[in-house]
């Protein structure tokens, strides 16, 4: 509904179609190792429309199978008749068969490519062309696009509510694996630096509550909190943010940054890529950052500060750059999509 607001904004009409993929019949019986998607039902009372009036959405019924949905959604397409798809998500068959009719962007969820033929790629990679393409599709023209986030107004949570001291530094994580994900290392180097530097406190929001217990267990400075609605009001509250070493954690250190909550993050992964050349290239380097910091208060202002400015001008979904970025790309879709109808090398019609 971001997008959606964003092209409304910009004078264009939309019509949202959901075929809500994710939600199967018997989903456990095709899952393994205990492992199953849940998805909760749509609820439109959820919906953040960002722009006044009405909008108009199709939403398959998860009662049928995935077929009948992908064949439902595509009549109503058909019947809106757009000049542009916008698909947001990973993968659907349902790709295939638009990208026969209309032109296709795609924007993933996280840092790769959708596995589809879209004819254009929403990336949020600075250097979309130094990517991995997938086999057997036809190669998408890219954008550099960063834009995904909308500004959340919500103050930050107080203190008191997890008796965290008013002149501590508090050090922030999320983060729903923190124990499978190999971090053991990176969260007793965390606890070392807990016993050396007493101003210190850390708070850890989103494990459960097995994995929570066992954090809580390794310092009395540790709170934890499982995972909540609010996040943005937490990460709001520290003074630092810790992103852990892993490829993601970016839609939280986004959420610091629009905070003005420096953040400490190894390069290499969707987190260091948002802040930039204040990423850091070893662990060594993460925990002098880390140190300077907690000592610093300057430093930390001005490094949150830098951070601000840079989610304003390059992630913020709700900026002018944005709508101009996301307007120019449907056009450049639509180009490819003109270029590939002309053209008769294989892949560029309907699916074999």
């Amino acid at each position: 509904f971001d997008l959606r607001a964003v092209l409304e904004d910009a004078g264009i009409a939309t019509q949202v179609f959901a075929a809500q993929e994710l939600s199967l019949p018997g989903m456990a019986g095709h899952s393994a190792g205990g492992l199953v998607s849940n998805v909760l039902p749509m609820d439109p009372t959820t919906w953040r429309l960002r722009v006044p009036g009405q909008v108009a959405v199709t939403a398959a019924d998860v009662r049928f199978s995935a077929m009948a949905r992908w064949r439902s959604l595509q009549q109503g397409i058909d019947q809106y008749d757009p000049d542009a798809v916008l698909f947001v998500g990973f993968f659907s068959p349902l790709v295939w068969t638009l990208r026969q009719r209309y032109p296709v962007l795609g924007m993933s969820l996280h840092t790769l490519p959708p596995v589809a033929p879209v004819d254009l790629w929403l990336s949020a990679n600075p250097q979309p062309q130094a990517r991995m393409d997938w086999p057997g599709l036809p190669q998408p023209a890219a954008r550099h696009f960063p834009f995904r986030f909308w500004p959340v107004d919500l103050p930050a949570a107080a203190r008191s509510e997890i008796g965290v001291r008013e002149n501590a530094v508090l050090l922030v994580t999320c983060g729903a694996r923190l124990d499978p994900d190999g971090l053991a290392g990176w969260i007793a180097e965390v606890v070392r630096f807990l016993d050396e530097e007493p101003r210190a406190e850390w708070l850890v929001v989103g494990p459960d509550a097995s994995q929570g217990a066992r954090l809580g267990q390794k310092h009395p400075r540790i709170r934890v909190l499982p995972q909540r609605t609010d996040l943005t009001r937490w990460v709001a509250l520290g003074d630092l943010y810790l992103n852990p070493p892993r490829i993601g954690g970016g839609a939280s250190v986004a959420m610091a940054m629009e905070a003005g909550v420096p953040v400490v993050s190894l390069a290499g992964g969707d987190g260091g890529d948002k802040i930039g050349s204040l990423a850091i290239q070893n662990t060594g380097d993460y925990r002098r950052r880390l140190a300077e910091w907690v000592g610093d208060s300057v430093s930390r202002a001005q490094a949150g500060a830098h951070l601000k400015a840079k989610f304003r001008e390059e992630l913020d979904l709700s900026s002018p750059a944005a709508a101009r970025a996301l307007v120019q790309a449907c056009e450049e879709a639509g180009q490819c999509f003109a270029r590939r109808q002309a053209s008769p090398l294989p892949g560029n019609g309907a699916r074999p």
